[in-house]
């Protein structure tokens, strides 16, 4: 399992002085250079703890609620997505695990939508691959940093359906052992009727039949 950046972060903060004291004036920076990307309209604020003061970090009142893992986490159909196109949130079985349904272009003018709609989750999310059509540099580099970012928030992302063009473009990419990732044929292995459920509860967004 590959270490979490931010942990790694934390770890040579606490051997470093210089590299602590960076950390704490120059946070994005600092952040930016491990790998983590954080939206520059998100503020980020470091504390240090002593032996007589504790810090205690609290989520936004109302955004998670114990019990209701549904709270203020996305779904539905998403908005402001260039044409070409469509995204879209659907709930799983495993909750709050979230799935994003993609369907479409992702190239340099729909890629940032997606690298939007992923820095929205908190939660481990599954990304659906069936309806994309094509995908170019520009949505291989969105992937790659939004894992990025998921990891850094402890988070994870699969990508499932994943047709056999873009399994063979991100292998050739090399980019192909970077990700979870599970093609058509493998569900269709898994359930030769076509599925009804697929893994984590989500219904696959066109049919999958014997072939």
């Amino acid at each position: 399992m590959k270490a979490n950046p931010l942990q790694r972060v934390i770890e040579r903060a606490c051997t470093d002085a210089a590299f602590r004291a960076q950390l704490i004036s120059r946070p994005h920076a600092v952040l930016a250079d491990a790998g983590i990307d954080v939206p520059a309209e998100i503020e980020v604020r470091v504390h240090e703890s002593s032996e007589d003061r504790l810090l205690i970090v609290l989520p936004a009142q109302g955004e998670y609620a114990l019990g209701d893992a549904k709270c203020r986490l996305p779904e539905g159909p998403v908005a402001d997505v260039p044409e070409g196109m469509t995204l879209a949130w659907q709930q799983t079985m495993n909750l709050p695990k979230r799935t994003l349904v993609i369907k479409g272009k992702v190239d340099a003018t729909t890629a940032p939508a997606l690298r939007r709609e992923i820095d929205r989750a908190f939660v481990d999310i599954d990304l659906d691959f069936s309806g994309i059509t094509v995908i170019g540099s520009a949505g291989l580099g969105v992937l790659v940093a939004a894992q990025q970012s998921l990891r850094g928030r402890g988070c994870s992302m699969c990508l499932r359906l994943v047709p056999e063009p873009i399994r063979n473009l991100l292998e050739v990419s090399g980019l192909l052992n970077l990700f979870e990732v599970h093609d058509v044929d493998e569900y269709r292995q898994l359930f030769p009727k076509g599925a009804g459920l697929l893994f984590g509860g989500v219904a696959p967004s066109k049919p999958i039949t014997d072939v």
